[in-house]
């Protein structure tokens, strides 16, 4: 009797337990998180299924309705980009939106300083600073450039870096759309299946990363996307449990959120070049749409808008202290170049688009930015134009050619690039030569990017083009989003990945 009560007890026990799992898993299921787990044994015996490393198959929660929505975020060379899409549970047919930073600005740049006494720096107050901390103890910090680059003792700070610059932005764009958490994880849980156990938000993450270059990916070198990994080390002690997010290349978000925007050609699921102009890098990426995968990837590194920037402050600088900005000792006059070149270009690029003889100018003015021998202040006042920079962009992509034979981004069938236009022809040219793809069977081809804003980058784009291909095939397959478009698309298709 004893030994029959005992079997029957397990098989109740049993039964029950698996009662408690069905029902966890409907209400998963239906988006019913605030019952789904019962108490903090729940949660371990969840993160315990979670794990791979026994096994076990991770939950897959693609399907899971969470209550806030999506939050995309996209660390770019230079800023940082989120955009959110709500909750879809009536089926209504929504467009993510881009979230302000705390300054209203559309994206936040990526940098941080880490003071010494636990604190820190990030966004447009540390990027303020970069020429100035240059060579102080707590410099300011890239993390885009910290996870992709080689140096292993770096591996603590390039975490700390991503954790908290991520964190920081994440956190302003959630209080902003659902609120303030008042949880007792809320300062380090983010993203949450259950916001009242774990604290955080019951959102789901998606962060976008750069794939690997086809050369790395095709030889013999370790083909493990670095970057990826690093970011998800950084952020996974703020994602509870860190199996919610989602990781996006940034060549196929960039395609889905051009065709949630209807500003691709044509409807075939097909193969487009995607061309990513960033801060400090520029990409070309072949990706058939059909099934999202890269067919070939090239990466310039160095190669980007601020090479722009750094065109015109060296005018400036060698105008003004008759010397390169590299050499000039006194940080605080760097920076304040920085500043004013980074504006000015923005401002010379958007003249340039609204005038019909495309030559913009602008009038640089920095009051008391140096003293004389008799120490009296020193002004900076001189007008620039498209003409000037564009010779300054010259001679900075002659330094640039050894580097990128090197580096194997330029066409061996084309002589050293003298311009920009030249340049991009070239790696073009080496991505067709390379993948084996015909540009005549390219669906589209698909311009973004911060740096592209730039109307440098989209003439030498069409330049590129019509010099291989002709002017017709600009007109029918090269797409140049508008405005904030080309430099939003990224984060904006990622936003929509999951639907």
């Amino acid at each position: 009797m004893g030994v029959y009560s005992f079997k029957a007890l397990r098989r109740m026990d049993k039964e029950w337990g698996e009662y408690e799992e069905a029902l966890r898993e409907y209400r998963l299921e239906h988006g019913d998180d605030s019952a789904a787990l019962d108490d903090d044994n729940d949660v371990q015996q969840q993160q315990q299924q979670q794990q791979t490393a026994s096994g076990k198959m991770s939950r897959d929660y693609s399907n899971y309705s969470f209550h806030g929505g999506v939050l995309a975020m996209d660390m770019g060379n230079s800023s940082l980009r989120i955009a959110h899409l709500p909750n879809n549970s009536n089926n209504n047919i929504t467009k993510p939106s881009i979230i302000v930073n705390r300054e209203g600005l559309r994206m936040t740049p990526s940098a941080i300083i880490l003071e010494s006494d636990g604190t820190s720096i990030t966004g447009h107050m540390a990027l303020g600073k970069l020429y100035e901390r240059a060579t102080s103890n707590n410099p300011v910090l890239l993390p885009h450039s910290l996870l992709m680059g080689n140096n292993d003792n770096e591996a603590s700070l390039r975490t700390i870096a991503t954790q908290q610059i991520i964190s920081s932005c994440a956190r302003d764009a959630l209080e902003q759309i659902l609120g303030s958490n008042a949880s007792n994880n809320a300062d380090k849980i983010l993203f949450s299946i259950d916001s009242s156990l774990a604290g955080g938000f019951n959102v789901k993450p998606i962060f976008t990363y750069p794939p690997i270059p086809t050369a790395i990916s095709t030889g013999n070198v370790n083909s493990e996307n670095v970057f990826l990994q690093r970011l998800k080390e950084a952020i996974e002690t703020r994602i509870n449990p860190p199996t919610i997010a989602s990781f996006i290349p940034e060549p196929v978000s960039a395609i889905q959120g051009a065709r949630r925007y209807n500003i691709l050609p044509n409807n075939d699921q097909g193969t487009i070049m995607v061309i990513d102009v960033g801060g400090t890098s520029t990409s070309i990426s072949m990706v058939n749409e059909a099934n999202s995968q890269i067919l070939y990837h090239l990466q310039a590194q160095h190669l980007g808008g601020d090479l722009l920037v750094n065109a015109l402050m060296d005018h400036l600088s060698k105008s003004f202290f008759q010397q390169p900005s590299s050499n000039v000792s006194d940080g605080m006059a760097v920076q304040r170049l920085y500043d004013a070149s980074s504006a000015a270009v923005l401002e010379i690029s958007s003249n340039a688009a609204s005038s019909k003889k495309k030559h913009g100018r602008v009038q640089i003015n920095i009051p008391y930015l140096s003293v004389d021998e008799k120490m009296q202040p020193k002004h900076l006042n001189m007008g620039v134009g498209t003409q000037v920079l564009d010779a300054e962009f010259k001679t900075l992509i002659q330094s640039l050619i050894p580097k990128l034979n090197e580096d194997g981004v330029l066409a061996t069938s084309m002589k050293d690039p003298t311009d920009l236009s030249s340049l991009v022809t070239s790696m073009v040219l080496n991505v067709f030569e390379s993948s084996g793809i015909n540009p005549f069977t390219l669906s589209s081809v698909l311009l973004v990017g911060g740096g592209a804003r730039q109307q440098l980058f989209q003439k030498s784009v069409k330049d590129a083009f019509s010099n291989l291909a002709g002017s017709q095939y600009v007109a029918d397959k090269v797409v140049i989003p508008k405005d904030e478009l080309i430099e939003e698309l990224v984060v904006l298709g990622a936003a929509v990945s999951t639907e």
